[in-house]
């Protein structure tokens, strides 16, 4: 399957669910709300394909989806199902609960002008942030997932009154997280978090944390800065970060392996330009891309993995990584057409994947969801 042959498919889907929207259909199926899972991430699929071609028609059909989702978020099945494993899901967790909904809503709303949609969609989501205290701390989660979210907003709104809660959030958030690494030890492996990578790990905290800083326009925290340097002396002889501090697995998606960890030091390099971090970063997107087979989604498998070749052409301009984006989204397109994965869930399913093939049209702008920074 050749790049050009890929962009109809990202149309294809958008009008699929731009047709369900106008048709009062949304999804069934329990987790039927959330971001990871449901109609908040349909309609952020709609909201970034509507700045890549697909103009106010996608961007109606994303608000009406965003809408769905604020509406049954209270009904059961909304963020939970036992067929999926998604049994108990925390509250403050931005892909799989209600903040996720809020954040779409607000992104949705400031894109179509709806001043008092991103009020009320801002405030709802900073109030979720506010009441965020402990564990968990991860990007999936937690704490960490809610400061991308709060650094997100920083970047997209514009209006200071709307802003002031998200950044009072934000703050404390930031506050949290940097205190965390020193809480319980000294190294990664002595704290709460188990785990290294982008979803559930240190990675994850610092990456939030280096964004949310950029997102201030204020300096990098000391904190994230040590973190980066007690993660580097962990990286193995392969080149790749473990998953578990000791351990000898590895993996190339992004939740725990190299397509994560390449999108950590591409944004360390940047805010503090050590090129050694930008040769890590590369390192880890060669080996994301190299992979020759694996799932299809977002989260683990060819999809982040094209994201993150994607990070790599933007931070070097150089059209290797292009080309391997697109090669990776059509091995992704192909594994998509194998799974038996929904094909409405944006981090699990095929609509991940449709995400990649649109954001493609425009690679200078396209950006991991969550993880990375979108324009505006």
């Amino acid at each position: 399957m050749g790049s050009a042959s890929l962009a109809p498919l990202a149309e294809r889907t958008a009008r699929c669910y731009r047709d369900r929207a106008l048709a009062s259909a949304w999804v069934a199926e329990a987790p039927r709300a959330s971001l990871a899972h449901g109609d908040a991430g349909v309609a952020y699929f709609l909201f970034r394909h509507g700045g890549f071609g697909g103009g106010q028609q996608s961007l109606e059909a994303a608000a009406l989806w965003a809408s769905r989702a604020a509406r049954v978020r209270d009904q059961r099945g909304a963020f939970v199902s036992r067929s999926s494993g998604l049994s108990s899901i925390p509250g403050g967790a931005l892909h799989y609960h209600q903040p996720g909904v809020w954040w779409v809503r607000a992104l949705v709303a400031a894109a179509r002008n709806d001043r008092a949609a991103v009020r009320r969609s801002a405030l709802q989501f900073a109030e979720a942030g506010a009441r965020m205290r402990g564990a968990p701390w991860d990007v999936s989660w937690g704490a960490a997932g809610l400061l991308l979210g709060c650094a997100q907003l920083m970047e997209s709104l514009k209006d200071p009154v709307v802003l002031a809660p998200v950044r009072a959030a934000g703050e404390d958030l930031a506050a949290a997280l940097a205190a965390l690494p020193e809480s319980n030890g000294a190294l990664p492996a002595e704290t709460v978090l188990g785990y290294l990578g982008a979803a559930h790990g240190w990675g994850g905290v610092a990456h939030a944390l280096l964004r949310w800083s950029r997102a201030i326009c204020g300096p990098p925290p000391a904190e994230a800065l040590v973190l980066l340097e007690r993660l580097t002396p962990l990286r193995r002889p392969s080149g790749r970060w473990p998953i578990r501090v000791g351990s000898r697995e590895v993996a190339r998606g992004w939740c725990h392996g190299s397509a994560g960890w390449a999108q950590l030091w591409a944004l360390a390099w940047q805010v503090t330009g050590d090129l050694q971090l930008l040769g890590f970063a590369a390192d880890c997107a060669q080996d994301a891309v190299d992979a020759s087979d694996g799932p299809a989604s977002l989260c683990c498998g060819r999809a982040g993995q094209g994201f993150a070749a994607l990070t790599l052409y933007r931070a070097t301009g150089e059209r290797r990584w292009l080309t391997a984006a697109h090669r990776v989204a059509a091995d992704a397109v192909r594994a998509a057409a194998d799974e038996e994965a929904p094909a409405h869930q944006l981090f699990a399913g095929q609509l991940g994947v449709m995400l990649l093939v649109a954001e493609l049209a425009d690679p200078a702008r396209a950006a991991m969801p969550v993880y990375e920074a979108i324009g505006g």
